[in-house]
């Protein structure tokens, strides 16, 4: 279970910000498709077989999947069809034939850029003609006919003057109406539509010029300023005036919100209004309290019969204290509103959203936990007594503001950007392979907060602000296993460094070397830097001491010593004057070496290095005298590169190197005079010369890199994905273009003028998506030889994250031998010229099979070959009869399921003859095993002419 000090609200804690989409160039755009967490990740580092760990102040991790998905009531798996939004989603009204209408704080809807508002249509695709736009938030939706109500906090809406409520068409471009403008003074938190009368709640104190203290209703057909109904008032506006939520029955209108009083009466929280006189109901009151004496919150309000579901943030209701009843609880709507003390979900955090559907009642939230089990943003209860929970998990990263069932289709929408089956509970502490896929069984949880990382062969070291790892009670450092599910070293235990996180961790065969934050008392001496052993329980050597008196943020062993950066200033480190930047030795007192001093003008922040060169990030502008913007090369004897010198206008918070490449991140928005947004790339040679087409955006602060050969992964609080979508926590970047293998024309072959040679190639994107694999003739179809001369033949292939690759292979087209003299015949006696006879017959494919269906995939070989002698050990015999001689395209796809769509793996085309053939598929597409799953094999066959038969298919399993 997750500890009460580690949890922090998604909707609270972090802020999606959001950029209107871009075209991104070369690999620049994010993975869609890539994990994120629910909050910012504050380190990372690799080991020796290329994975990735990421530390922070995170729970989930999970695939990107925007602010609104369908949602499958059986599985709780985001199912295909509705649009990636980015930003939040407030409230969703469907709009009548199946589709739905979005207001919130967002800036893009699939790759349709919109300004909080959108209409999806019921085909899941965006109206690309209805686009009001709202100048802020909306909060609140409402739907008439052809007339879409909005409340909220902007001050337009179509570009014309409106103030927290207005109305737009729910058809064309949706105009906002001329004749409808009854301009609220403060915010619209909830509207509501009874018949013809439109009830407003929120921070208000006027609409128009009519008041309405908190609550009001007004007209939708008696003029533009929709007249507030003066007779329906309440006496004493909610204090504070702050309404959320509306429910109604045939009598009343229920209220809630935070508040303390309202209509002259004391309430908290919630409230019963008459519909005829405005009254509050003088008995009718349960009583919401987040702490004795002061009012808890109703978020969401929804009525069943004579009992009214609640959710908010509180802890008891009608002077009850129970953590069985917090946060969710349904009270009477009769009598004094008592509580059912039988109906019990138990959450850990507050509701924002509730929808009932029949016997069970969804709720969404900043929760983590329902009783034991865990239930992150979203469960499921039944309405029984009990509130039995649900197994269905669909285990989002944020709170919902909307839950909406329509058509048979459950679309839930809010705040959040992540979930599905494929997510997973991470507490601070996650690992990806090389290719940024999640490792689902390596886990060591942490409670707390990580600020650094590093691995070694056989274990990583975690530094931070920590509690526990694993259930085993660490301070601020602890060692966890590589294999299994990550085990904390139990023996492994230094004490704490000092009163501050651990920000930086090097490894070396001398021992452990820990820097903190701060100097703190340890054993009397004030430190920020100690050294512990890699051994036994990890004491510290009490012999090794520079007496770092100031911040220790980046540590790197190199040259024979421990390079130390960070924010000492004024002092002395092992014996030597320096500032912001040292190099002591590892064995001894950590004596520092005194012809090393670089002397860097502002604080070292990050550190990097190769065989020969150390690389710094910081906020110093110069270094040995010489001009450097943020970040600096050096010699391992401590000499500044006269000749490496990118500028930087900001902080440099994160270094990752990929051979010849350098990544930088930070807080920067140039480098070099060019734009660039806390994310770069330059040059690791050479003068450091930027990248310019590679300029990812980064929303906030980049406080973490990690480089495999084929992924970059970037850490911070939020990222623009693919088409500037928001992502949170991680990005990682795919940095490798496509491969293409073009099997015919071969290379440097020649070829007889008509001779008929068909098409053959594939395009594969190793760990990527593959998006689109084009030549300058189709696969299978006839390859041009009319032509005489030497000829060329192209494909290009680009990738998901905009990776393109091309591949032009040369051949040349001779003439053939003259055709013999034909032998004078008579003619025949016709009455007219003898029609052509023309090839429109395709070949016949009968008798498909491949035995066996099921096998392992070869570990090396070719793709596949016509078929000799015994069956392959591995792999499976693909079996047909062909009325002709015919070009075979064979297709590998992986099948569509509930989860993903379908997706070509790649294809390959080989000549068959007429008759009886067979074909060894081996488990293989280009040089790559094909993983573990069931595939589908299409078959289609062309003749010489291009008459392609119907495409069959057969399904197989690879099962190693």
């Amino acid at each position: 279970m997750i500890s009460s000090r580690l949890w922090r609200p998604l909707a609270t804690a972090i802020t999606l910000l959001a950029l209107a989409p871009s075209l991104a160039s070369a690999a620049d755009t994010a993975i869609p498709s890539g994990f994120i967490t629910d909050g910012p990740v504050r380190a990372s580092t690799t080991d020796a077989q290329g994975r990735i760990y990421i530390g922070g102040d995170f729970s989930t991790v999970g695939p990107f999947l925007g602010a609104a998905t369908f949602i499958d009531p059986t599985t709780a798996a985001p199912t295909a069809g509705f649009p990636l939004v980015n930003g939040t989603v407030n409230d969703v009204e469907p709009d009548g034939g199946g589709g739905w209408f979005l207001g919130g704080s967002f800036t893009a809807v699939g790759d349709v850029p919109r300004s909080n508002l959108a209409h999806v249509r019921a085909d899941g695709t965006v109206d690309t003609e209805w686009n009001p736009g709202a100048g802020a938030v909306v909060r609140s939706l409402a739907r008439s006919g052809t007339h879409l109500y909005l409340g909220g906090s902007f001050n337009t809406v179509g570009g014309k003057p409106r103030t927290g409520l207005a109305r737009v068409s729910t058809t064309g471009t949706g105009a906002t109406d001329s004749q409808w403008y009854p301009d609220a003074t403060g915010t619209v938190n909830v509207i509501a539509l009874r018949g013809t009368t439109l009830y407003v709640a929120g921070g208000l104190s006027a609409v128009g010029s009519a008041p309405c203290p908190g609550l009001c209703r007004l007209s939708t057909t008696g003029g533009p300023t929709g007249p507030v109904d003066a007779s329906w008032q309440l006496i004493q506006a909610p204090s504070p005036s702050q309404p959320r939520a509306l429910a109604f029955d045939a009598t009343s209108v229920y209220v809630g919100g935070r508040f303390s009083a309202i209509g002259g009466e004391a309430r908290s929280g919630l409230a019963k209004v008459s519909l005829t006189t405005a009254d509050v109901d003088p008995t009718w009151n349960p009583s919401l309290e987040f702490l004795p004496g002061l009012p808890g919150d109703a978020n969401a309000l929804a009525i069943s019969g004579t009992l009214l579901y609640v959710g908010g943030n509180f802890m008891n209701v009608g002077g009850r204290t129970t953590d069985s009843q917090r946060h969710l609880s349904r009270v009477s709507t009769t009598g004094a509103g008592a509580l059912d003390t039988n109906w019990q979900p138990e959450l850990d955090n507050d509701v924002t959203s509730i929808s009932l559907q029949g016997d069970q009642i969804y709720a969404g939230g900043n929760f983590a936990n329902v009783g034991a089990e865990w239930r992150p943003h979203l469960a499921r209860f039944s309405t029984s007594p009990g509130a039995a929970l649900d197994t269905w998990s669909p285990q989002l990263n944020g709170a919902p503001n909307a839950i909406i069932s329509e058509g048979g289709r459950l679309l839930v929408a809010g705040a959040f950007s992540s979930g599905g089956p494929s997510s997973r509970q991470r507490f601070g502490l996650a690992r990806f392979d090389a290719q940024g896929r999640l490792d689902t069984t390596w886990n060591p949880s942490v409670d707390g907060s990580v600020y650094a990382l590093t691995a070694t062969a056989d274990a990583l070291y975690v530094g931070g602000f920590i509690f526990s790892v694993g259930r085993a009670s660490r301070s601020d450092l602890a060692r966890v296993s590589l294999t299994g599910a990550g085990a904390v070293d139990a023996t492994w235990n230094p004490a704490r460094p000092s009163f501050s996180p651990v920000r930086a961790i090097a490894v070396s065969a001398d021992g452990v070397f820990v820097g903190t934050g701060q100097a703190g008392a340890d054993n009397g001496t004030p430190t920020s830097l100690i050294k512990v052993s890699a051994t036994g329980a990890g004491v510290r050597d009490a012999t090794w001491d520079p007496d770092v008196t100031g911040a220790v943020r980046a540590l790197r062993v190199v040259g024979g010593g421990l390079i130390v950066g960070g924010d000492f200033f004024g002092g002395n480190v092992g014996g030597q004057a320096r500032d912001y930047l040292a190099k002591v030795a590892t064995t001894g007192t950590g004596a520092a070496d005194a012809a090393w001093n670089p002397q860097p003008t502002g604080r070292v922040l990050a550190m990097t290095s190769t065989a020969d060169a150390l690389y710094l990030g910081g906020e110093f502008d110069q270094v040995k005298g010489l001009p450097r913007g943020r970040v600096a090369k050096l010699t391992l004897g401590g000499a500044v590169d006269p000749a490496w010198g990118p500028l930087v206008n900001n902080a440099v918070k994160a270094l990752a190197l990929r051979g010849d490449a350098l990544y930088l991140g930070g807080q920067f928005t140039a480098v070099s005079g060019e734009s660039v947004t806390r994310i770069a790339k330059v040059g690791a040679t050479g003068s450091g010369v930027l990248d310019e087409a590679f300029k990812p955006v980064a929303q906030a602060s980049v406080d973490a890199l990690s480089a495999t050969p084929t992924r970059l992964l970037a850490g911070g609080l939020t990222f623009s994905g693919a088409g500037g979508r928001s992502l949170i926590g991680t990005a990682f970047f795919d940095l490798v273009a496509p491969t293409i293998t073009v099997a015919s024309p071969a290379e440097g072959a020649t070829y007889v003028q008509g001779q008929a040679v068909a098409v053959a190639f594939e395009c594969q994107d190793d760990g990527g998506v593959l998006g689109s694999c084009s030549g300058t003739q189709a696969a299978g179809a006839a390859l041009d030889t009319a032509t005489l001369g030497a000829r060329t033949f192209t494909v290009q292939a680009t990738d998901e994250s905009g990776n393109s690759a091309t591949k032009t292979v040369s051949f040349s087209v001779v003439a053939g031998p003259p055709a013999p003299t034909p032998v004078p015949v008579a003619a025949p006696i016709v009455d007219g010229p003898a029609p052509a006879v023309k090839d429109t017959t395709a070949p016949k494919v009968t008798g498909s099979k491949l035995t066996p269906s099921s096998f392992k995939a070869a570990k090396s070989g070719a793709v596949t070959a016509p078929a000799t002698g015994k069956k392959p050990k591995s792999g499976g015999r693909l079996t047909l009869s062909l009325s002709e001689a015919a070009t075979l395209r064979l297709t590998v796809i992986t099948p569509k399921t509930s989860k993903k769509k379908a997706k070509t793996v790649g294809s390959f085309t080989l000549p068959a003859s007429a008759g009886a053939f067979a074909v060894d598929v081996r488990g293989r597409v280009g040089k790559k095993k094909l993983a573990k799953g069931s595939y589908v094999l299409e078959v289609v066959a062309s003749d010489a002419v291009g008459n392609a038969a119907p495409a069959i298919t057969v399904k197989f399993k690879i099962t190693g």
